[in-house]
């Protein structure tokens, strides 16, 4: 029975310890990269663009082991202290998550006003840079911030393209991806 039992352990160890030391398949590390990628566009998206996504998981794990210690020290019991640690640590997470979700809900109901700016615009024979430059004085209030930028970076490089691929970072929506691509090949 105590040889059954080994094994069994074994058994899950070395389960455990392959995961790791095996070299990934390139199917499940490119899953991986577009995870991260997806999450580096919701805290963009969230208004996060400048921190790096290394130092908002370090920030999230130190404040679910603050969490954690908190509720260890409080009650002390391991299980209320663990849970505290994960859910400390999922919330930061699920509030970007969050934040990401309504911007790109409330930026979904403006792109009709966007797309009828510049076609305004460009009937008016305003020069196509210029034409979403003018986005940051007269287009949705949501978006303004966000085309003030590409303006700023517009006037600093003086490349349409450049801006705009900056402006598709930025915005991280699928919907400005497509309008933007539309402008960069017509340019």
């Amino acid at each position: 029975m105590t040889v059954l039992l080994a094994l069994v352990m074994g058994a899950g160890v070395s389960s455990v310890v392959s995961a790791r030391l095996w070299p990934q398949s390139s199917e499940r590390r490119d899953r991986r990269q577009s995870k991260v990628a997806d999450f580096e566009a919701d805290l963009r998206r969230a208004g996060f663009e400048r921190v790096p996504i290394g130092v908002f998981a370090g920030a999230a794990f130190a404040l679910g082991l603050a969490l954690g210690a908190v509720a260890l020290a409080l009650t002390g019991v391991v299980a209320v202290a663990l849970i505290a640690l994960v859910g400390g640590s999922a919330a930061p997470v699920t509030i970007v998550r969050v934040r990401s979700v309504q911007r790109r809900n409330r930026n979904r109901l403006v792109w009709p006003d966007v797309v009828d700016h510049l076609v305004a615009s460009i009937r008016s024979g305003v020069a196509l840079p210029e034409g979403v430059a003018g986005l940051a004085e007269s287009g949705p209030s949501v978006l303004r911030e966000d085309f003030a930028a590409y303006t700023r970076q517009y006037r600093l490089t003086g490349s349409f393209r450049v801006a705009l691929d900056e402006l598709k970072e930025r915005l991280a929506d699928p919907t400005a991806d497509r309008i933007l691509e539309t402008l960069n090949t017509r340019s």
